[in-house]
């Protein structure tokens, strides 16, 4: 991720020592998931990683359930939580199917100008056509998200 953040130009955003931000981490795993990076656009990954970086600090604790933040991109991303506040999602309007919502990992790193928090899966934006999805969304609306899969697969 170090590397397309500087290739972005965002790393230099990231290392300002009197910013305030959160960034939501793709693991490597996260990014094996996406089927080429590589058949992106140069603009179309910089929003990719736009959408990870908040200019506020936040915890994992700090996320409100059906909350949403507004990320460096512009876009706004959802909080969605299963089991109480146990497991937590950070959805951008890109994540359309159950396969790849973020779930937001633990352990969390806290940085002198802002904290780190990984995710399982890539957020991702609403494009006309990114990758093999599409800008079509399924409403993530309804928590927690086992109903939300009982209501896909039944309707």
């Amino acid at each position: 991720m170090c590397a397309l953040l500087k290739e972005s130009d965002l790393l230099d955003t990231l290392e300002e020592k009197d910013g305030t931000f959160t960034l939501f981490a793709p693991t490597d795993d996260a990014f094996k998931k996406m089927e080429d990076l590589a058949g992106f656009r140069d603009e179309e990954v910089k929003d990719i990683l736009k959408l990870h970086i908040l200019n506020s600090i936040e915890t994992f604790d700090s996320l409100d359930c059906l909350g949403s933040v507004t990320t460096l991109l512009g876009e706004k991303t959802e909080t969605l939580c299963l089991l109480g506040v146990t497991n937590k999602f950070q959805v951008g309007k890109g994540n359309i199917d159950d396969a790849n919502v973020p779930e937001i990992l633990p352990p969390f790193f806290l940085g002198s100008n802002g904290n780190i928090l990984p995710v399982d899966n890539v957020i991702l934006p609403e494009l006309p056509t990114i990758g093999k999805f599409n800008s079509h969304r399924i409403a993530y609306s309804i928590v927690p998200v086992y109903v939300y899969i009982y209501i896909y697969i039944y309707i």
